[in-house]
């Protein structure tokens, strides 16, 4: 990129934060805990986190619906800032979303990030009347597929299932293990280990959820934090 067209890019970002400076103030005395959203087209999105795209190509990257103008984390501190049509909390400046193949209302959309399974962010309309994917609501019957993700920044897959009765097996602990008391991970042995469990149905998006080890037991959060029977085990990779 040329040191020119450098220059007028941070001075058109330097005019839009003073103008929405003066109009909106951004500027205050509050540390705000951002959720992950998007505005475009006046619609406000959140970011989806038990779910990712089953296939990648069902973005159509040839259909952009908007780009992300201003980012709002560590720069607005005014909590009674208003957000604005290019808004987000932590896309960056520029980050581009893309049209969801099945989703001609545009109620789901997707950003390109690396970290995320297959390369993509999904966001979904801020509206009651969309239901948004959460594991409780995942039908073991309809399951396919699974992928086990180690959780490090990488997202490495590390083992499939796909065989009937080892899906069923695996998806029964998950379930069995949200019906049991809530369970306080131990810390005293450092930090747990993270995998990212991904179940693949019929549908555009796959149901995502992360799976934790804290040196003694297994345990996941749909909601509030379960311990996973130790059976789990035998579905781990055991990592050199």
């Amino acid at each position: 990129m040329k040191r020119g067209l450098v220059v007028v890019i941070l001075l058109a970002i330097v005019a839009l934060t003073a103008c929405r400076s003066v109009l909106n103030p951004i500027k205050g005395n509050a540390v705000i805990d951002w959720v992950d959203f998007v505005k475009i087209n006046q619609k406000t999105y959140m970011g989806l986190h038990e779910a990712v795209l089953a296939d990648p190509a069902a973005v159509l990257l040839d259909r952009v619906v908007g780009k992300v103008a201003f980012q709002v984390s560590d720069v607005v501190t005014n909590p009674e800032y208003r957000t604005q049509d290019g808004d987000a909390a932590f896309l960056a400046v520029g980050t581009e979303l893309f049209k969801v193949k099945g989703y001609e209302d545009q109620s789901l959309i997707a950003a390109k990030d690396d970290r995320s399974i297959h390369g993509f962010r999904l966001y979904q309309v801020n509206d009651p009347d969309f239901q948004h994917m959460k594991f409780k609501d995942l039908e073991a019957v309809k399951v396919k597929r699974i992928e086990i993700y180690q959780d490090a920044g990488s997202n490495e897959l590390l083992h499939k299932i796909q065989d009937g009765p080892n899906i069923q097996k695996f998806t029964d602990l998950f379930v069995a293990g949200s019906k049991t008391p809530e369970y306080v991970p131990d810390q005293t042995q450092g930090d747990s280990i993270y995998y990212q469990m991904v179940f693949y149905t019929d549908q555009v998006m796959a149901y995502k959820i992360s799976l934790a080890y804290d040196g003694k037991h297994y345990y996941f959060s749909p909601g509030e934090t379960h311990a996973i029977s130790q059976e789990i085990e035998q579905f781990i990779p055991k990592r050199g």
